[in-house]
């Protein structure tokens, strides 16, 4: 008998949403001195325009996995199909939220959420306690990157 609980997701509602496994990539942070994450999706692969920017603030965790090992190596089952929706927000059972959640809400006054988007090359898992900001890109843009070390 399994012990491994399943878990429900709400669909996300993105520009994207209705595309079955896009291009998704972590870009990485474009502020010094906060933990903010550029996700970049692709709905018509990474050639093809239009593309997402979703730019996430106040992040506490990330995660990317390659997409064919994300279900044999997860510990966790999730009750969705990812042919039908890519995008979808965790509800505040996940295991980051049990973790971090009533602090972060404590600290920033906001609620945090579990990100999920499943691409054809990565799952990314982003939880953070703001609503993050999709820009849509027609054609090719330069994103600056600067950290300090």
């Amino acid at each position: 008998m399994s012990t491994t609980k399943k878990y429900d997701l709400i669909k996300w509602d993105t520009p994207f949403a209705k595309v079955s496994f896009p291009s998704v990539y972590i870009i990485g942070d474009e502020k010094e001195d906060e933990r903010n994450l550029i996700v970049a999706v692709a709905p018509d692969g990474v050639d093809n325009y239009p593309k997402f920017i979703i730019r996430f603030e106040n992040v506490l965790a990330f995660k990317a996995e390659e997409e064919a090992q994300w279900t044999e190596n997860s510990d966790e089952k999730l009750s969705l199909d990812p042919d039908s929706n890519s995008s979808f927000i965790r509800p505040n059972d996940s295991f980051w939220w049990k973790a971090y959640g009533n602090q972060m809400r404590d600290f920033n006054n906001t609620e945090p959420m579990h990100f999920y988007l499943f691409g054809g090359d990565y799952l990314v898992q982003v939880f953070a306690s703001d609503n993050p900001t999709i820009e849509k890109v027609e054609e090719s843009k330069t994103i600056i990157l600067k950290h300090v070390v």
